[in-house]
């Protein structure tokens, strides 16, 4: 069929000619073709048929007496009669128009098809005989009992309703007899509810074989075949798409399926498949045929058996009554694998609708993913086969990995993945984009760490809070040694002292360093500030030389030695902590003090170098609780 139905329903309507009458019809009733004429043996046949007397003529008794009209057909009408001989009641269907040799013929036909079709499920046909007036007459069986559909139309709450596998067990004999109909290459094209009778024991009929076709090839006088069919029929309401082109050859086995599929699906919703407010509408909806929606709370395992056999394309259809019996049998013999599948499910549709809607917290989406996953695994090991079942779990586990993806979890979302034997390709994508991001991350955060690790105060702190009171006790002493032995009167001694008196830190300074080296200079933190040290003592060095080698008074050389401490305490504070930079305050008093009174300028460097040292110490001295790298 084409894939364009808006456009093709259009023009096929067109070529079927429909009559005001057929028009009319409710979406629900038969629709029976009388636009092919009768064939020439039809007439030959009926003259051929014995006669079936109704009235009593002299002595005679009648073989029937009428009794009253039980209903209506498309074609015929359907009383009650009593066969006088074996003294028991049947039906007897008789033609709508005795005058209509279409009519005729397709009462005949019925009668032979359904004779060749006998089976346990299919309403017996006793005799096909004329009337007084010449017309076909079939007797079969009379059926004490009601139809399917006025059972199915019963209130839920109605006792007589039955229960949902009661109605999946009558469409399983009703699939028997469809199947040994096919096998006698026989179609019956109008299977539903209506055509379908409930014996009084539970005994199951499938009625009015009218418009069956034979599809097997074969021919006979009275078997209609796809090359003597024309027109629409069937029921709008359940009909297949092939079926609402008028054309017979697109009739097969899997128009029946699909028929079969519809007939579920009323039974499953309480309504036929197709709907709409005439029937050029409900027409549309079959040939359109888009899938059925069924409430929530409907059997998912029966919902996808009907969607199958009710597939556009017949291909994607079961390939025979069998195989679509097969399905709800299993259906019935695994029940319980079926219910637990079925709650899974809903248990499943709740959730994600939770996680969308984002009202479902971390702890009851965990709870609600293992309540899936073991109703479906239980759900499998009862029935190996459930397919549902096995489905909802790789939904389940697919629906996991997205939210572990959402939490940012990758590494349990590739682990969900891996479990499945066939991840879904673009989930599998996604993950391993995650993963790739993740990696991505890692190694940034790894690069952050290790530049952290590089500047942690933390590597060596207590060594080099030692190493500022050593410095700052050795630099101390070593000036008021330099102030209490130096004749600050004689200027040049006074600078030759000022010169040596840094050896002692700095000779000291080289035994701690070369003894610690490797914890010392562990990171990049304590070799910058190891370098700033060796900056200002070569500094002062460089500065202390030039004073002794240009005489410069004493004055003046500490107006230019304090201001570098004073700039190595900013670039401390800079590069390390804020708080460092306030200590070339003390040294901007010290070299206030030493300009003033240059005699004492070595005490007050002696004091102001233990004060900024033993606080330098204090500063990083190793914290409670932080611990030492």
């Amino acid at each position: 069929m084409d894939e364009n139905p808006d456009v093709d329903f259009e023009h096929i309507l067109k070529t079927l000619e429909l009559d005001s009458r057929t028009l009319d019809l409710p979406p629900g009733a038969t629709v029976v073709p009388l636009r092919s004429a009768p064939r020439p043996t039809s007439h030959r046949l009926l003259q051929e048929l014995p006669h079936f007397a109704i009235e009593a003529t002299g002595e005679k008794r009648p073989e029937l007496e009428w009794l009253r009209l039980i209903g209506e057909g498309g074609m015929g009408r359907v009383g009650l009669a009593r066969q006088v001989g074996l003294e028991r009641n049947v039906a007897v269907k008789t033609p709508k128009s005795a005058n209509d040799p279409r009519v005729i013929e397709g009462i005949m036909q019925e009668a032979y098809i359904t004779g060749l079709v006998e089976h346990p499920n299919v309403i017996p046909i006793y005799s096909l005989g004329r009337d007084a007036k010449g017309a076909p007459l079939i007797v079969m069986k009379r059926i004490e009992g009601t139809s399917w559909a006025e059972v199915l139309a019963l209130p839920s709450d109605d006792p007589a309703s039955h229960e949902l596998v009661w109605h999946i067990r009558v469409l399983v004999q009703v699939c028997n007899a469809i199947r040994y109909a096919h096998r006698r290459g026989i179609v019956h094209r109008d299977i539903k509810p209506e055509n379908i009778m409930i014996g009084e024991f539970g005994e199951v009929y499938v009625l009015d074989w009218g418009i069956a076709l034979s599809v097997d090839g074969t021919e006979s006088a009275l078997k209609p075949t796809r090359a003597t069919a024309m027109g629409l029929a069937g029921t709008p309401a359940y009909m297949a798409p092939e079926m609402t082109v008028g054309d017979a050859f697109q009739i097969d086995a899997r128009t029946d399926v699909y028929l079969l599929g519809a007939t579920l699906t009323e039974v499953i919703s309480g309504k036929p498949p197709h709907d709409g407010n005439n029937l050029v509408q409900v027409l549309r909806a079959a040939f359109e045929s888009s899938p059925v929606s069924f409430s929530d709370d409907a059997p998912k395992s029966l919902v996808a058996i009907a969607h199958r056999a009710m597939a556009r394309d017949k291909n994607d259809r079961y390939a025979s009554v069998d195989e679509f019996t097969e399905a709800i049998e299993a259906f019935l013999e695994h029940r319980g694998s079926v219910v637990l599948a079925d709650a899974s499910l809903l248990v499943l549709d709740k959730l994600e609708a939770g996680l969308r809607k984002g009202h479902t917290s971390i702890s009851d989406s965990t709870d609600l993913f293992a309540e899936c996953r073991f109703g479906f695994r239980q759900a499998l090991t009862q029935w190996p086969e459930n397919q549902v079942a096995r489905d909802g779990l790789v939904r389940t586990a697919r629906t996991l990995a997205v939210y572990y993806l959402a939490l940012g979890n990758v590494a349990s979302a590739r682990a969900t993945l891996d479990a499945m034997d066939a991840p879904d390709p673009e989930l599998l994508a996604k993950v391993e984009a995650a993963e790739r991001a993740k990696e991505a991350e890692a190694a940034h955060v790894l690069s952050l760490s290790r530049i952290a690790e590089r500047f942690d105060p933390r590597v060596a702190q207590g060594l080099r809070s030692i190493l500022m009171v050593v410095a700052g006790l050795t630099w101390g002493a070593s000036s008021l040694w330099t102030w209490a032995n130096t004749d600050f009167a004689d200027t040049d001694a006074a600078r030759m002292a000022h010169l040596w008196q840094l050896g002692r830190p700095i000779l000291i300074g080289l035994i701690i360093v070369v003894a610690f080296r490797r914890s010392f200079l562990a990171n990049e933190f304590n070799r910058r500030f190891g370098l700033i040290v060796v900056g200002v003592f070569a500094g002062l060095v460089a500065i202390r030389v030039g004073v002794v080698l240009s005489e410069t008074p004493m004055t003046t050389a500490i107006w230019i030695e304090y201001p570098l401490y004073m700039m190595s305490m900013g670039a401390v504070g800079i590069l390390f902590k804020k708080r460092l930079a306030f200590l070339g305050v003390p040294f901007l008093v010290t070299t206030i003090a030493g300009a003033i009174d240059p005699t004492n300028a070595a005490l007050y460097l002696a004091i102001c170098h233990v004060v900024v040292f033993c606080f330098i110490a204090w500063v990083w001295r190793p914290k409670a609780g932080a611990g030492e790298v």
